[in-house]
């Protein structure tokens, strides 16, 4: 199935909010910055200037994992802290690979964004 850019942006949209809604986000100052910086980074390399690029932190501290839809939409789950407080590259492979769906296109071709619980 094929859709255009601008109802992507409109699905991923509804879903991220629809996401969000049933979603406790995490309010802490620190994690939101470094997911905003790392992922405006990844942002600005997307080229797509005309997204409105938004990123939030889900506290979910077992799943490892962040997610992102068409338009620039992200969110990170909590449990990547662990792993990524030094902003490690391999660590922030789920976001770079969310952000990169994000300017892709996820409703034409299925993103890769995987990762496992951490050990206990």
């Amino acid at each position: 199935m094929f859709v255009s850019e601008s109802q992507e942006v409109s699905m991923g949209e509804e879903a991220y909010r629809h996401e969000l809604r049933n979603s406790v986000l995490l309010r802490d100052y620190e994690a939101e910055r470094l997911v905003r910086k790392v992922g405006e980074r990844i942002a600005r390399a997307a080229n797509k200037p005309d997204y409105k690029w938004e990123f939030h932190v889900i506290d979910d501290p077992e799943m490892v994992n962040a997610f992102a839809v068409p338009g620039g939409k992200v969110a990170v789950y909590s449990g990547i802290f662990p792993a990524a407080r030094d902003e490690a590259p391999t660590a922030w492979t789920p976001l770079s690979t969310a952000s990169r769906a994000a300017s892709d296109g996820v409703w034409n071709r299925a993103p890769a964004v995987t990762s496992k619980p951490r050990s206990p």
